[in-house]
């Protein structure tokens, strides 16, 4: 069973997401890996990362390169470490 992501634990979760691979992600592959992780989102998965990267963009955590596709700008360690412990406390998935 996945738990659904929604608001400031999504954000985070996708933040944590693009900063671990450290490259350009699809909203698909950002998906598949909350997946792997045992998250889902509770409404269309596209369309509720998007509205979560929005965010983070805004906070200039993540750089949209094209529609759909997206790339962290850096996180600080401590930042990433603490983003994981709001999203699954402090044995989130790394």
């Amino acid at each position: 069973m996945t738990e659904a992501l929604t608001g400031r634990r999504l954000r985070y979760a996708v933040a944590v997401v693009l900063h671990d691979t450290g490259r350009t992600m699809s909203l698909d592959e950002v998906a598949a890996r909350l997946h792997a992780w045992g998250y889902s989102t509770s409404v269309e998965p596209r369309k509720a990362i998007s509205d979560a990267l929005r965010w983070e963009r805004h906070r200039g955590r993540a750089i949209r390169i094209r529609r759909g596709h997206y790339r962290t700008l850096g996180l600080a360690r401590s930042t990433a470490r603490w983003m994981r412990a709001q999203v699954d406390g402090p044995a989130a998935p790394r």
